[in-house]
């Protein structure tokens, strides 16, 4: 069955296509690589693309977003991926956001989404700890401490991980590695004491890092054993 867009999907599309070719050409990225940039994204085109919306394309409008739909998202990466554009958009805006958007309390919704859509918070979703798509084989490990947990444990690949201000941390409050039950959403600052990035270079000159923690303080997303 063919996707058919509607007008506004359309023209969101059309605009999409424009920026991304004259915006963040190929030759972006490749200079970026050559350059070894510190961040491996632009932050003027980063927030060129803010001002366009679409950090904000999938939070609803109650909380600062467009409310566009998945189906927007979706269009607006199709045409990132035509010119390969370097930019936090999949781990702040996707991943991140919608951690938050499903995971969160009314509260850090509130707080947290439109800081988003605003360009004003980046963030990283730190789920692996293997070389393979594991989404319950976390063994980090957070516990209550104070008024947030504490966090212990590693991640690997995670998006974006060396410049996002907030990790979404997928650890576990009960149970073993593999199991379904006892993950949790945990938010840490990058810059938190017992918070060590390393940061890598992929294969696609794309950026992930490798993240230790030891006791780093955060706070829980939600509920506990809701992640």
């Amino acid at each position: 069955m063919p996707l058919v867009l509607n007008e506004e999907q359309n023209m969101l599309k059309d605009a999409a296509k424009d920026f991304c070719t004259s915006g963040t050409p190929i030759s972006q990225l490749r200079k970026l690589r050559d350059d070894k940039d510190e961040s491996g994204f632009d932050r003027d085109t980063w927030q060129q693309m803010v001002e366009l919306g679409w950090a904000g394309i999938t939070i609803p409008e109650e909380f600062g977003g467009l409310g566009f739909s998945y189906m927007g998202m979706g269009i607006v990466m199709e045409e990132c991926g035509r010119t390969l554009a370097a930019s936090p958009l999949f781990a702040t805006a996707v991943l991140g956001a919608n951690a938050i958007l499903h995971g969160g309390s009314q509260e850090q919704k509130s707080e947290l989404l439109g800081q988003i859509a605003s360009g004003e918070l980046l963030l990283a979703l730190a789920l692996e700890e293997g070389p393979h798509h594991s989404p319950y084989g976390s063994a980090t490990r957070a516990e209550k401490s104070g008024g947030g947990y504490s966090v212990t444990g590693s991640k690997n690949f995670v998006l974006d991980g060396h410049v996002a201000d907030k990790l979404v941390v997928v650890a576990r409050t009960s149970g073993n590695s593999g199991e379904r039950e006892g993950l949790t959403l945990v938010l840490v600052d990058r810059t938190a004491d017992g918070v060590l990035v390393t940061r890598t270079v992929m294969a696609d000159s794309r950026n992930a890092a490798n993240i230790q923690f030891n006791g780093a303080k955060g706070q829980l997303i939600g509920q506990e054993g809701k992640g």
